[in-house]
């Protein structure tokens, strides 16, 4: 460890302590996780990254995909090419969030949710019922053609409980990536109570006044049990201390403490561009970009952004070539840098992330400076 600092202060003014031990959402940082999932599974000869979805889940085989007309009278075409689990590694898939949005795809997506109450049923609805809805929505293109953040890592969740001869997705990060890399309080959405105290409170961004904060969690939802939706693009609570053990295992392509989990080979897939002709997230956008993606243009390896160059950084200059990471709506951040040999880390809870995206630029300044040499 090179250096840990933890400030901060709640609605009232009154300071957080917050410790490398404290608990966290850290949302759609739990993406490079279910990608190491699928990766792992590669290095075993279970799957392979071209693999067409269908092959584990039928229903993807009669995916159509949305050309025009409206959510009431949409008109669609067949797949030109089967959706493959590249597609959901890279968000290429035409797969959005569906229950966040207002392309006639997210609207298709809504109004299949039983009582229409949406966000009620994607927290309790169980990753196979949930695929079968978003197999029988139209896709927003054709898979490869563009970049959407959607619930692609959600459906590699159910991918991998197929591929693992039905091992929960849960269950098959615990025994496979938590414990081997001793992430002793990472876990899929559930604080037992005797750990309530070290769990840190949300907060959002007022939609009225847009300055002040409010908290926004509701904690009796993630009391003691576990989920009946494991969400693999956001489902993970886990510490600065975990995390930071999961990166330095990325920062050694695979590997900590003498324990591997995943090839080197492995490690470079997942971490270099892979969009299609090494094309960037600025090329290849479809509609809004996420907060996550903001920063300047960069490409998209699996779960993780690339970059290949050093003026395509977040960092004002001071990104390396190789550099890689990823964020959370509540803020949170880290990214790898295999040039300067360091992992970084960052816990907050502020939604949304682009409330924050300033600290990302000075995270970078503050560990550029402190690990340049000293002169004696």
């Amino acid at each position: 460890l090179f250096y840990h600092s933890s400030k901060g202060l709640d609605t009232n003014g009154n300071r957080i302590e917050y410790t490398r031990d404290t608990i966290f959402k850290i949302f759609s940082m739990t993406k490079p996780i279910t990608a190491v999932a699928v990766m792992m599974l590669m290095d075993q000869g279970i799957i392979t990254i071209d693999d067409p979805v269908e092959k584990y889940i039928p229903a993807f085989k009669d995916s159509t995909v949305f050309v025009g007309g409206t959510a009431d009278e949409p008109i669609t075409e067949p797949l030109h090419t089967p959706i493959n689990l590249r597609h959901l590694l890279t968000h290429t898939s035409g797969i959005s969030y569906g229950l966040f949005g207002n392309h006639p795809c997210d609207i298709i997506l809504q109004r299949s949710v039983p009582n229409k109450d949406c966000m009620h049923w994607f927290q309790n609805t169980p990753l196979d019922e949930l695929c079968l809805h978003i197999a029988a929505t139209p896709l927003c293109f054709q898979p490869g053609t563009h970049f959407l953040y959607g619930l692609n890592s959600d459906i590699l969740g159910r991918v991998v409980e197929i591929a693992s001869n039905g091992q929960s997705f849960d269950a098959f990060c615990m025994q496979h990536i938590f414990q081997p890399l001793q992430m002793k309080d990472t876990r899929f959405g559930c604080v037992s109570e005797e750990d309530m105290h070290r769990f840190a409170r949300c907060y959002e961004v007022d939609p009225v006044t847009k300055g002040a904060y409010r908290v926004c969690d509701r904690e009796d939802k993630i009391r003691d049990q576990t989920p009946k939706f494991i969400s693999g693009g956001g489902g993970v609570l886990s510490t600065l201390s975990d995390y930071e053990r999961f990166s330095r295992c990325l920062l050694n392509k695979g590997e900590l403490d003498g324990v591997r989990i995943l090839s080197e080979h492995a490690v470079s897939l997942m971490t270099i561009n892979q969009l299609p002709n090494n094309a960037l997230l600025s090329d290849m956008l479809f509609g809004d970009m996420f907060s996550e993606l903001k920063g300047g243009p960069f490409g998209y390896g699996f779960g993780v952004y690339a970059l290949s160059h050093r003026d395509n950084g977040q960092g004002c200059g001071l990104s390396n070539p190789g550099e890689f990471g990823w964020g959370g709506v509540a803020s949170t951040f880290f990214y790898v840098d295999p040039v300067s040999q360091i992992s970084v880390v960052l816990m907050t809870q502020l939604i949304p992330s682009a409330a924050n995206l300033c600290l990302r630029t000075q995270l970078r300044w503050l560990t550029h400076w402190m690990v340049q040499p000293t002169e004696d």
